[in-house]
């Protein structure tokens, strides 16, 4: 799922989806190894979680980000359109200050520059599945 995250990898996120299959029936011989199954089970339910901070450095807005970032999700910082990361393309600052995208599912919310602002996008809960 990380890696579906980071690269908008359809392919891979579908790869995830079906380990999980084979995984409920390995926990049942050995169930140590569900804690992680069930950690890519949140994150596939809530979306997964993504979080790019682009702009200079912004320690308050990366430190919240990684403090209450919800299981499976995906935190990066960077300047705008670094080139190898998908995550951080067309994402620029606003007003030229740092700015946090929280993305559920490869959609995002309206960026914010605040910390308040980021704890409240990272508080929502996962939408529903159908």
């Amino acid at each position: 799922m990380t890696y579906a995250a980071l690269t908008g990898s359809l392919a891979h996120r579908q790869s995830a989806e079906s380990a999980l299959g084979i995984v409920a029936s390995v926990g049942v011989e050995q169930p140590r190894f569900l804690g992680w199954a069930l950690a890519v089970a949140e994150a596939l339910i809530a979306g997964p979680v993504e979080v790019a901070i682009v702009g200079e450095p912004s320690r308050a807005l990366s430190d919240v980000a990684w403090r209450l970032r919800p299981p499976g999700a995906v935190v990066v910082t960077g300047q705008p359109d670094a080139p190898g990361i998908p995550l951080l393309a067309a994402r620029p600052t606003v007003e030229g200050r740092p700015a946090a995208y929280v993305c559920r599912g490869m959609v995002c919310d309206a960026p914010v520059t605040e910390v308040a602002a980021l704890r409240r996008q990272l508080a929502e809960p996962a939408p529903a599945s159908s």
